[in-house]
């Protein structure tokens, strides 16, 4: 067994021409140590694993030397084969803890022990002048250092911006120091409650790493004008087939409707002045014998007589620019239409009655 070049921990053993790994079957040679051979099947079958073997990646070889004393024309292909293995094991999380320390002589404001197999309701505050420091030991099962493949702590905003840190393993532990004066544009000076989460993942470890530690407030300085604004957030697509909020109309309250007494006198002084045109007509001597007497005759003569002051009233308000030519002009032609019509119905109905009269 030789250690991968990936940087893999192991045990090495390399074969030697004299005490081979696995040899070939018999009359060649007999079974390695810790191996069975299957005559009817010609396999051997290694049972025996080394008890000492850490996680990691290995290479395992395989290497067959025949005894040439045995028979000087046997010849082997491929007599050596090499495959990658993988040894995972579980992982042991020690030391954890947490801690805000001051930028100027890095003494410990507050710190606290973390147990990072479950999930923490550590509640810390710091200000754009201290740091945060977060340190823990990985361990394999036979007490050596675990380096993972990968370690990230994110802090996630309560407006939902995130931020990711890269955690190094240095020497026996890894650690992290976040200098919040160093990174208030990063954190786009955004002050308040912020979520810590730690992620640890690797190969070799059977059960990777994802526990929330707990919240830090920071009290970081105001935005300056020029500095960037923080990403807008995607929506949620899904979002939109939701419950939507309960939609209320307003309508508009109907006024009070004033007594039926006010609205006959407000009518009557609208009649008022007709009974007083009518009144100065006959006072001027107008000749209105001739008006016709009969409801339909009559009604004839009221539209004639309505259609003319209509075309003389759309000319007026033309005049005054209160309409265009285009409605002008259909104005007209529906109103002098109707005038036209009503006009020969009235001729029709006054040389009915003159031919009577005579």
């Amino acid at each position: 067994m030789e250690p991968n070049n990936n940087g893999g921990q192991g045990i090495t053993r390399c074969p030697s021409p004299h005490q081979p790994y696995v040899t070939p079957p018999p009359p060649y040679g007999s079974p390695p140590l810790g191996s069975k051979f299957d005559a009817d099947s010609a396999t051997y079958f290694l049972d025996s694993f080394p008890k000492n073997l850490d996680v990691g990646k290995y290479t395992f070889v395989f290497e067959i030397l025949l005894d040439e004393s045995a028979n000087e024309k046997a010849y082997v292909t491929e007599a050596q084969t090499k495959v990658p293995i993988a040894a995972t094991g579980a992982i042991s999380i020690e030391n954890a803890e947490i801690a805000v320390l001051d930028s100027d002589v890095g003494s410990v404001e507050s710190q606290k022990k973390l147990d990072l197999t479950k999930d923490e309701a550590v509640s810390l505050s710091a200000n754009h002048l201290q740091k945060l420091r977060l340190s823990f030991q990985l361990t394999t099962p036979l007490g050596l250092v675990f380096k993972p493949h990968q370690a990230f702590l994110k802090l996630k905003h309560e407006s939902q911006v995130e931020h990711i840190f890269l955690v190094k393993t240095s020497g026996k532990k890894a650690e992290l120091v976040l200098d919040f004066l160093g990174l208030v544009e990063k954190l786009y000076y955004l002050s308040g409650k912020y979520e810590i989460q730690l992620t640890i993942g690797d190969a070799a470890m059977e059960k990777s790493l994802l526990t929330n530690i707990g919240y830090i407030e920071l009290d970081l300085p105001e935005r300056p004008e020029k500095a960037p604004l923080p990403p807008l957030q995607p929506t949620d697509p899904y979002s939109r087939y939701g419950p939507k909020a309960e939609i209320s109309h307003i309508f508009c309250v109907p006024e009070k409707l004033p007594a039926k007494k006010v609205s006959l006198v407000f009518l009557g002084l609208i009649v008022l002045p007709f009974i007083g045109f009518l009144i100065g007509l006959t006072r001027l001597g107008a000749n209105i014998k001739s008006f016709p007497s009969s409801i339909g005759a009559a009604t004839s003569a009221l539209l004639f007589h309505g259609g003319i002051g209509a075309v003389l009233l759309l000319y007026v308000l033309f005049w005054l620019k209160a309409i265009g030519s285009v409605h002008d002009t259909k104005g007209t032609f529906f109103v002098g239409s109707v005038s036209v019509v009503r006009w020969t119905q009235l001729a029709h109905s006054l040389t009915s009655q003159q031919h009577r009269t005579s």
